[in-house]
């Protein structure tokens, strides 16, 4: 199979690139399958200093200063050491990765290892099972490991630190003894908050939204509705005054309202990935914290199906995303079949 240059996940709100050469890669809505070739793995020795690099990974840079990365991994294990791991890497000598590896007793198990131009090696949990759920947070300049059998009651691995810079996080596949390994990432996720007892064994998991809606015209005009500014206007709340959206990853996007010719509500936020005509990823800056909308558009049925999907903190928070995106979605339905009449 071809390898994509870059992937994208439902789920996760940044574009992810390659770090070493995969055999295979096989990504859909649900599952990243990686097939990585014979002596791959990320490690340097911590008596000698030698370097290994050769691991196959799919990194992508962390959008936010905390946040939360949780995945349920199996593994074909065939030789001593093969593992599919979450990573998070600073800088080449910065780095860390939490595992599911099988052990040379052919025991399956949860290891970390953190490296600060070294490596450290640290077994944390046997596990009697099929696959294990991971966890990756970071908060500020610290960073914690947590592992699950069934994503509900969790392990604390370990918490430390690796230092204040921009970091990127994602998936690696390693065989450091044998000929090959493959690794499977279900039910990805990533959320931009972290639990902040650390030994709190009992983590909620994450609340998530998913809002559809069939629209009655082609997508280039679905598209152009959320992304040309005077479209835009024509239908987002109604009320908008001003609107500035610069349309590109990392770029913000601005609209001021006004209620009987009076100064409203201003809302703002910026552009974590987008692809054109096919998705867009917008976040908004609450006093309450940042939320992240993950918007996709598909042909279908003559029109053009939009999916709105939300990770959620909190109850309320949920019910008022899900309830915003149901007005947004009916608001720009309402927009393309007016602009189709014409």
């Amino acid at each position: 199979m071809d390898r994509p240059e870059v992937v994208r996940l439902t789920g996760v709100p940044m574009p992810l690139r390659w770090s070493g050469s995969p055999l295979t890669v096989q990504a859909d809505e649900d599952t990243l399958t990686i097939t990585t070739g014979a002596r791959t793995d990320w490690f340097v020795d911590p008596a000698t200093g030698e370097v290994t690099a050769t691991g196959c990974a799919l990194l992508g840079g962390a959008p936010h200063r905390e946040f939360t990365m949780t995945a349920r991994v199996s593994v074909d294990f065939a030789s001593e050491f093969d593992a599919g791991a979450l990573v998070v890497r600073l800088t080449p000598d910065h780095w860390a990765k939490l595992a599911y590896e099988v052990s040379p007793q052919r025991k399956p198990m949860v290891v970390s290892v953190v490296t600060r131009g070294r490596s450290d090696d640290a077994a944390g949990l046997h596990i009697d099972a099929d696959a294990v759920w991971l966890k990756l947070a970071r908060r500020a300049g610290s960073y914690a490991f947590h592992a699950s059998t069934d994503g509900q009651r969790w392990h604390f691995i370990r918490h430390f630190y690796l230092g204040e810079q921009d970091c990127e996080i994602g998936f690696l596949t390693q065989s450091p003894t044998g000929e090959g390994c493959r690794a499977s990432f279900a039910h990805i996720g990533y959320l931009n908050d972290v639990v902040h007892d650390l030994h709190d064994t009992t983590h909620p998991p994450p609340l998530e939204y998913v809002v559809e809606r069939d629209l009655p015209a082609p997508r280039d005009q679905v598209w152009q509705a959320w992304t040309e500014p005077r479209a835009f206007a024509s239908w987002f709340g109604g009320t908008a005054a001003t609107v500035s959206l610069d349309v590109r990853p990392g770029g913000r996007w601005r609209v001021d309202t006004s209620v009987d010719g009076e100064p409203g509500e201003a809302m703002a936020g910026r552009y974590l990935d987008v692809v054109d005509g096919q998705r867009l990823i917008m976040e908004t800056s609450f006093a309450g914290g940042d939320t992240v909308m993950e918007m996709t558009f598909r042909d279908h049925a003559g029109g053009t199906r939009v999916q709105s999907r939300q990770r959620c903190r909190s109850t309320e928070e949920l019910e008022g995303g899900r309830q915003g995106s149901e007005v947004l979605l009916a608001a720009c339905a309402d927009f393309v079949t007016g602009q189709k009449g014409r």
